[in-house]
């Protein structure tokens, strides 16, 4: 009968084994923090300001440089939207494409019509690492219901 030979040898190689995949576990574990800590830091840079409509009008006639972002769809924008307003349709298969490509540093109103596709965009532009942008709560419709004007 053989016996197999436990001794010096098989323990090293196992404690050496055991020893790499821990290594290897804790620096997996401090690269997935890390990663973490940047998104998240990169979401904290992102000033977000909710606005009514009343407060919209004084954002667009006080903060430099603001670009108006409507997120609906082209037949939504054509039942009116806000006055120099850029269209990037929600649904469109480039929608992504076309965020990524604006400038991170410029101030940026959005709405849509209710409120939920922009919550959703926005969510996007913090991780993205958007730096300002303005919300109009309630989307356009809150907008039409205070009786202020839309462009055709």
């Amino acid at each position: 009968m053989r016996h197999r030979p436990i001794g010096i040898i098989y323990l090293y190689q196992t404690t050496r084994s055991t020893k790499i995949i821990m290594q290897t576990t804790y620096k997996l574990f401090f690269f997935l923090i890390t990663v973490l800590m940047l998104h998240t830091s990169a979401a904290w840079a992102t000033e977000v300001t909710n606005l009514t409509p009343k407060e919209v009008i004084e954002v667009v006639q006080t903060v430099d440089g603001l670009v108006v972002l409507d997120i609906r769809t082209p037949n939504e924008v054509q039942s009116g939207h806000l006055k120099d307003a850029k269209n990037i349709d929600f649904y469109g298969r480039d929608f992504k494409a076309k965020l990524d490509a604006l400038n991170k540093e410029t101030p940026y109103l959005i709405y849509c019509r209710t409120g939920r596709r922009s919550g959703v965009t926005i969510e996007y532009l913090q991780t993205a690492g958007f730096q300002q942008i303005y919300h109009l709560e309630k989307g356009i419709n809150a907008w039409k219901a205070e009786g202020f004007p839309v462009m055709r």
